[in-house]
């Protein structure tokens, strides 16, 4: 049986502007489409990992406002464990606002709302008497620090292996490394927790190698279309994405953690469970939205079946 996946993070509604171009400072572009997604890096992973067939429990909280319910609609839908989502009255949800380009960057900025409500004091409360020492803990950077940093305190007590997501790097999160079993990362917060701007599938082993000496046993960059490198105790190297076409990256990355925790958590060696991350990364830039873009576990194994086939993978 599948250890359980207990994700304590963020949860969203996406607002998705389609244009040509970013605007600069002062420009005004005319949107292409608009469109809202169920999101939050807590979210969308706690459901990626789920549609793979993972038992996950999502921390979390969302508004009083009807994008709350929403998203607790979506959660339940995609068989997350949301009975430690909290609904906090009087306060709005998370908002994510989302331009994506004709080349299919993004740009996004986050509206906190109700995440900003889960306290060290509510981890200190409910994280022990929900988190077994079997389980994967998955954080991210989308929570206030200091209940990040309780969240991975509390779960190296207990003795379940912490995953953290050092997305998006935020002051001080340089110092949550240490209390991660597995630390994840891409290219841009690779950069950033490093000071080594040129961060590339030629250099990501060097890189991997300065993370891994901050504390993290297993150290993973996700390099977008070039794949992830990842050093471990196990096993070092590029893992390379199949090519595909790509329409929209925002999820990608979380695609990627849900994959490889579901795979992780089914007792599978790192470097296949960063290959199935890898394949559902490449399955989620062909689909706009995040939530939306996660593949089910039948698409993804087919795809992994298929890319073999073909390739070295």
């Amino acid at each position: 049986m599948a250890r359980r996946i207990v994700v304590v993070g963020s949860i969203n509604t996406d607002l998705v502007a389609n244009v040509e171009h970013f605007p600069s400072p002062g420009e005004t572009v005319i949107c292409r489409s608009f469109t809202t997604f169920g999101g939050g890096k807590g979210a969308n992973q706690a459901i990626a990992a789920a549609r793979l067939g993972a038992p996950v429990m999502l921390l979390g909280a969302v508004g009083s406002d009807a994008y709350g319910g929403d998203r607790l609609v979506d959660l339940i839908q995609s068989g997350v464990d949301t009975s430690a989502v909290s609904r906090q009255h009087g306060i709005p949800s998370g908002i994510a606002l989302i331009q994506v380009n004709a080349s299919a960057e993004n740009t996004i900025t986050i509206v906190p709302g109700a995440n900003w409500t889960i306290t060290p004091e509510q981890l200190d409360r409910e994280l022990p008497r929900i988190l077994r020492s079997d389980d994967l803990l998955c954080c991210q950077a989308e929570l206030p620090l200091e209940t990040i940093t309780r969240a991975l305190e509390i779960a190296g007590r207990i003795g379940a292996v912490r995953v953290l997501n050092v997305a998006p790097v935020i002051s001080g999160v340089r110092g949550l490394v240490p209390l991660a079993d597995i630390l994840i990362v891409n290219e841009v917060e690779a950069a950033d927790l490093t000071g080594v701007l040129d961060v590339g599938p030629e250099s990501a082993g060097r890189i991997t190698e300065v993370l891994s000496r901050l504390g993290s046993a297993i150290v993973i960059i996700t390099l977008g279309a070039n794949g992830a490198y990842v050093r471990s105790p196990d096993f070092a190297g590029l893992v390379p994405s199949p090519p595909v076409p790509v329409v929209d990256t925002t999820g990608a990355g979380d695609a990627f953690i849900g994959a490889f925790m579901a795979w992780l958590a089914e007792g599978q060696p790192v470097e296949q469970a960063v290959r199935a991350g890898v394949a559902a990364g490449a399955l989620a830039v062909q689909v706009p939205g995040a939530q939306n873009s996660l593949p089910a576990r039948e698409a993804l194994t087919a795809f992994l079946r298929r890319v073999s086939a073909i390739q070295d993978f």
